[in-house]
């Protein structure tokens, strides 16, 4: 029972976007699909950006993009890291981009917990968005 209790903890801190609802467009070669709700951390609803690939396979492996910065900012859609996507979507991957909860305004593990649900969500919705859901990488 207390390992439960344990395991739990994470899930009530980080429950995932229920209230909102998602409406997931038919994957497209070389679409991206911004603002996707994906989990609510606190008082925040957190958000991903998914980019496509070219061509597109019938089970899609992913990578999940985090933005740099020790945890103090977050910004899924701009950087030096948007100029990597184009380049895993020639070779067959679809990018997430997420949002995440920020230091100092929340302390750890709140980040990690932010991205573990980001994995679940793209797990549990794997078939709609044309996704494989055992390769996510997270980066």
């Amino acid at each position: 029972m207390k390992t439960w209790a344990i395991l739990a903890v994470p899930c009530l801190l980080t429950a995932c976007v229920g209230a909102e609802p998602l409406r997931i467009p038919e994957p497209k070669a070389g679409q991206v699909v911004e603002n996707i709700p994906y989990c609510r951390g606190g008082n925040q609803v957190l958000r991903m950006d998914y980019y496509y690939p070219p061509k597109l396979s019938a089970r899609l492996p992913s990578v999940i993009f985090i933005a740099g910065g020790g945890w103090t900012k977050s910004w899924r859609n701009r950087g030096y890291l948007t100029k990597l996507f184009p380049k895993l979507g020639r070779m067959g991957y679809g990018v997430a981009t997420v949002d995440s909860r920020v230091a100092p305004v929340w302390g750890f593990p709140a980040m990690i917990e932010d991205v573990k649900c980001a994995v679940r969500f793209l797990r549990a919705k794997a078939g709609p968005l044309g996704l494989d859901p055992a390769p996510i990488l997270a980066r």
